[in-house]
């Protein structure tokens, strides 16, 4: 059954902040939200509300009285933020009033959108309005299925669309989640975590006497009409963008009904004007409570890195404690889940785990249980593991040292990462670089031949999101000047600004990560290492 959100307006902190609108959470549209549909608020069954709006964006080489952009979408833009529900062939189409195709200029109000599906039928009309509202954030769990009656940590992220000093931040919990100022812990832009009651007092970090913040923020929770609740911040500072602006992790959540449990944000700006975001499409999540085993995990070692003769052939599991008396039997799949087979793993039910010995070397294998018995029979959630060092050039990457192989080698990290972790091994050859991407539980193996060499070009720094000047006109964090007032590179240091996205290897909010091996990793001339940076002409301001 499709389920309505209504429209309300509230105050924040003297913001008006509404709702998200009417909105059925599906709609009979061949058609939806692409994962990275940051400008489409609303699908009904003949239209699409478009956003529009501005925000601030400062560089370091944005003039003094620049850094004003618009939030409006162009329709190459706003075709790629749309996706097929079912998986079929479509062919999407932006026309004006008149029927001509539209391929440049802005989205506006009285636009079309022509959807024509597989059997290339008469495409379907959807009339476009474009409305003022913050671009969508990114709502996501960390884990979307949990399973009933157990106790699990519900851990949410949550990334708002444009950035924006005292901006207001509305997540919306499902009945069923309990959620008090004790249970719940806060993370705001990296800051750390706090528990909720604690986050008006949490310090703000080492800023100069005219910052305009003296605390992180304020934090409400109230119920909503349908059982659930509201988990309300106001005055956060959200113009760094290091990462997920929000973690809030609720602790010991039980849920005793199997089913759907849907969760939803929004948030409100104040700067350059007081835009709410639509709450919808990516800034929705669903967990989905299964009476299925559903956090079987790998257990890793996040230790010394030591190489032994059978590290990569063991391995150990675990998960949440349920049945103690159940038959449970470990199996194992060569042929990523297309056939299964039981395991030589032992399982323990009295501590939930298991362990496995004797893998063959270099084989990507997938686990789960059989829980055969008890509450939870069924099926668990599968586990991924590669039986070894996977080899970089088995993902597309040469080594020959003639391409530029930063997609292909980011890819395969990214793949390992999904796996849960793993190590990637750069045999023999060169490898060019602009920037990698590291991620956690992700090791790189060098070996002795192995280089990777610094490309120009790599990612683009941060932007600073001070409007004010004064506050960016420096181009290193440990200069005393030039800034109007000496306490400002305080303020710069702390709250982010030192440019870390433009290096070599970079990591945001990472963990146990290693770069192991004999090889070599050299920045080839190609890489600045003093604080002037900055200075440099746009292609060459990759860190060390």
């Amino acid at each position: 059954m499709n389920e309505l959100f209504i429209s309300a307006v509230v105050v924040l902190s003297g913001i008006a902040a509404s709702a998200p609108v009417l909105e059925s959470r599906q709609s009979n549209t061949p058609f939806g939200f692409g994962s990275n549909s940051t400008h489409i608020a609303r699908i009904t069954e003949d239209s699409l509300v478009v956003i529009s709006g501005s925000t601030y964006s400062f560089t370091v080489d944005t003039p003094e009285d620049k850094g004003l952009v618009s939030t409006n979408i162009t329709p190459t833009q706003l075709l790629g933020q749309i996706k097929s529900k079912d998986g079929s062939v479509q062919r999407y189409r932006v026309t004006d009033q008149k029927g001509v195709t539209k391929t440049e200029g802005f989205i506006v109000t009285g636009d079309r959108l022509l959807v024509t599906s597989e059997d290339n039928t008469a495409p379907k009309t959807y009339r476009i309005a474009v409305e003022p509202m913050a671009l969508s954030g990114h709502l996501c769990l960390e884990q979307d299925k949990i399973t009933v009656d157990t106790d699990r940590n519900l851990c949410l992220y949550f990334t708002a669309g444009q950035r924006s000093p005292e901006a207001a931040v509305r997540i919306f919990l499902p009945a069923g989640i309990n959620i008090t100022m004790d249970n719940t812990t806060i993370n705001v832009i990296g800051r750390g975590e706090v528990s909720l009651k604690n986050l008006a007092s949490q310090s703000i970090g080492r800023t100069g006497t005219n910052y305009s913040y003296s605390k992180v923020g304020d934090v409400v929770i109230t119920k909503s009409p349908d059982g659930g609740s509201i988990l309300t911040f106001r005055g956060l500072d959200l113009r760094p963008a290091n990462g997920p602006d929000l973690k809030v992790i609720i602790k010991n959540v039980r849920l005793t009904e199997a089913g759907s449990y849907h969760f939803k944000a929004s948030y409100t700006t104040s700067s350059p004007e007081v835009l709410t975001s639509p709450g919808t499409g990516p800034e929705t999540a669903v967990l989905t409570a299964v009476k299925t085993i559903s956090d079987f995990q790998r257990i890793l070692d996040k230790g010394y890195y030591q190489e032994i003769p059978d590290m990569y052939s063991r391995l150990k599991f675990r998960w949440t404690p349920g049945d103690t008396q159940a038959d449970i039997q470990l199996m194992q799949s060569s042929d990523k889940g297309e056939s299964w087979s039981p395991s030589s793993g032992i399982v323990n039910t009295e501590n939930a785990t298991a362990a496995i010995e004797d893998l063959q070397p270099d084989k990507l294998y997938m686990f789960r249980l059989d829980v055969k018995t008890g509450a939870n029979k069924g099926f668990s959630n599968p586990v991924y593991y590669y039986s070894g060092k996977a080899d970089i050039k088995n993902f597309g990457v040469s080594g020959k040292g003639d391409n530029d192989d930063t997609d292909a080698i980011n890819a395969a990290i990214n793949t390992l990462h999904q796996w849960g972790g793993g190590t990637l091994l750069f045999s023999d050859g060169v490898y060019n670089v602009r920037t990698v991407h590291l991620k956690s539980n992700v090791y790189l193996y060098l070996t002795n031949g192995a280089v990777i060499k610094a490309f120009k070009n790599g990612d683009a720094p941060e932007a600073a999101w001070f409007s004010d000047k004064k506050y960016r006109s420096g181009t290193s964090p440990t200069a005393s000047g030039p800034y109007q007032d000496p306490e400002n590179w305080l303020t710069k240091q702390d709250v982010g600004h030192t440019f870390f996205r433009n290096s070599m290897f970079f990591a945001q909010r990472q963990d146990n990560i290693k770069i192991i091996g004999t090889g070599r990793i050299t920045g080839d001339g190609n890489l600045v290492t003093s604080d002037g940076v900055m200075n440099g002409p746009a292609d060459k301001r990759s860190d060390k």
